[in-house]
């Protein structure tokens, strides 16, 4: 059995519904994420838990949990794993490499050492001798490629992809690592028992894609820490948005085409949503909201056919869902998405901004009150109930979307936040990769 779990970072569901409709599969229309952002989110993924009790958060981005991940207990029963990420926070800095036999970071050249240590760190010689040392420069570095312990080859092809990278000049007709991916797949011999894990970057800012895709090149997105847009036209945002995701969907069409050759299941979904001016804000850096949250997902295999199905499912129960698939024995309480009956109420959390101490800096120097600021590292938590009802914290309060069947939602939701085993980590002091700090700006993160 072959099994391919795809995730389209940051792609809406209403996107989703407009561009994916050649998908086939069955398609869950009522489906929910853990959280509002990438690293949180691919912890549930990979353990079945919350992040709150894996302690994967905002400022705790580490898969450094106790308990075995997906990809090890699948390599235990004799998997074949291979990841191919296009995402900085999923990457082995962070630990996702976790049982992993093949991981790669693909589209990310200034990052490659990171996964391979016989490459030559190229972002660090860049910050070590930048412009003004002038050519001569490279002739260290080149010395440094051809004497050293580093693979000569790979080290200086991979620093011409990283020097036209940085300096901007190709990317006019790439895009965030999809074609990376596409062409990783046709590369690979694929075996009898296979999970292969990806993330697709193009709907997520900067939205790098190919010029012919663009509407329009110029877009301005909002300038302060909190993303707030009321000074910002967001038309030309969503427009760029809606191009990247044409694009990605018609990337991914070949990607799948690819996939369903060697993959009985490809499971397809979005980590979270992004917001495009609603409710005040752009991106997806802080809050629950519904935009965020309620997300696509897409089961294609032989147990399924293609249809649209309205049950309740969360994200978190993807895991449970892959280890039947594979036949993997489980002790959990966790429920498979292609089983009878499921839960009918699932959470999801915020717990701040992803970077803590660097949005609180943020905004400090930009002269919101301390006051204010507290307001956005207390955690947030939501509550989605099958009857077509979702409710979420605010830092002004309580919302409510739909009806509800139950009299008090906030005490329900409250019950079950506290019904959770928590795994606490400090992450004051914890500090970014200055190698890693390019990519995460570019991805608007900090």
């Amino acid at each position: 059995m072959n099994i391919a779990l795809v995730v389209l970072d940051t792609l809406r569901k209403d996107a989703f519904e407009k561009h994916f409709d050649w998908l086939p599969g069955r398609y869950y229309s009522n489906a929910w994420s853990t959280s509002h952002w990438t690293v949180p989110v691919h912890g549930s993924l990979f353990t079945g838990k919350y992040p709150s009790e894996i302690g994967v958060y905002a400022g705790a981005q580490s898969l450094d949990c106790e308990q075995k991940v997906l990809a090890e207990r699948l390599t235990t029963k004799g998997y074949t794993t291979r990841a191919y990420s296009c995402n900085v926070n999923i990457s082995s800095l962070y630990g996702f490499d976790r049982g992993f036999q093949e991981f790669e970071l693909l589209g990310n050249h200034d990052l490659m050492h990171w996964h391979d240590p016989d490459l030559y760190d190229w972002s660090e010689f860049m910050r070590e001798f930048p412009a003004e040392h002038g050519r001569k420069r490279y002739l260290k570095a080149l010395k440094e490629c051809i004497f050293s312990d580093h693979s000569t080859i790979p080290s200086l092809l991979n620093g011409i992809k990283f020097k036209f990278d940085l300096n901007k000049k190709i990317f006019k007709n790439k895009d965030m690592g999809s074609n990376s991916v596409l062409k990783k797949i046709n590369e690979t011999d694929f075996g009898n028992q296979e999970f292969l894990f990806l993330n697709l970057m193009e709907a997520h800012a900067p939205y790098r894609i190919p010029k012919k895709y663009r509407d329009k090149d110029d877009y301005e997105k909002p300038e302060n820490p909190l993303n707030s847009t009321e000074n910002t036209n967001m038309e030309p945002v969503k427009r760029r948005y809606d191009n990247a995701v044409e694009y990605l969907s018609d990337k991914y069409r070949e990607i799948f085409n690819e996939l369903k050759e060697e993959f009985e299941y490809i499971i397809t979904i979005s980590d979270h949503g992004e917001l495009l001016g609603e409710h005040g804000f752009y991106e997806h850096a802080h809050g629950l909201y519904p935009e965020l949250v309620n997300v696509p997902l897409s089961i294609y295999g032989p147990q399924t056919n293609t249809e649209e199905n309205l049950k309740m499912v969360s994200l978190i129960n993807i895991h449970q869902t892959i280890l039947d698939l594979a036949r993997v024995n489980s002790v959990s309480e966790e429920q498979n998405i292609l089983s009878e009956p499921l839960p009918n109420e699932f959470i999801s959390e915020c717990h701040g901004f992803p970077y803590p101490n660097r949005h609180k800096k943020k905004m400090e120097d930009f002269g919101i009150q301390n006051k204010e600021i507290k307001k956005y590292v207390e955690n947030l938590n939501a509550i989605a109930l099958s009857d077509d009802y979702y409710g979420y914290q605010t830092v002004d309060g309580f919302v409510d979307v739909g009806n509800c069947p139950i009299d008090d939602p906030q005490e329900k939701l409250d019950e079950l936040v506290g019904e959770l085993t928590r795994r606490t980590v400090n992450w004051e002091g914890q500090e970014v990769p200055e190698s890693v700090e390019t990519s995460l700006e570019d991805l608007g993160y900090i």
